[in-house]
């Protein structure tokens, strides 16, 4: 049995049931690169972060960590 992440969309969980150990295996989480690339794009801190066709929400995770606003649309 695997943990759930806080702020996880039960509904996006349970399309992956019965797969919990092979998905953790190859897609354990987005990298924290992925955080200060694009704000370093930006050249400062989003105000939002949307993330569209969010799954199971680990991308989303990811930007949470840092306090910003976000928006899951799955």
């Amino acid at each position: 049995m695997s943990a759930v992440p806080e702020g996880n969309n039960q509904r996006n969980i349970e399309r992956f049931s019965g797969y919990g150990d092979t998905y953790d295996r190859y897609r354990p989480a987005a990298p924290p690169l992925v955080t200060s690339l694009l704000t370093g794009y930006l050249q400062r801190k989003p105000e939002l972060v949307l993330d569209l066709g969010c799954g199971t929400g680990l991308s989303t995770l990811v930007w949470k960590k840092h306090d910003y606003r976000i928006i899951q649309l799955c």
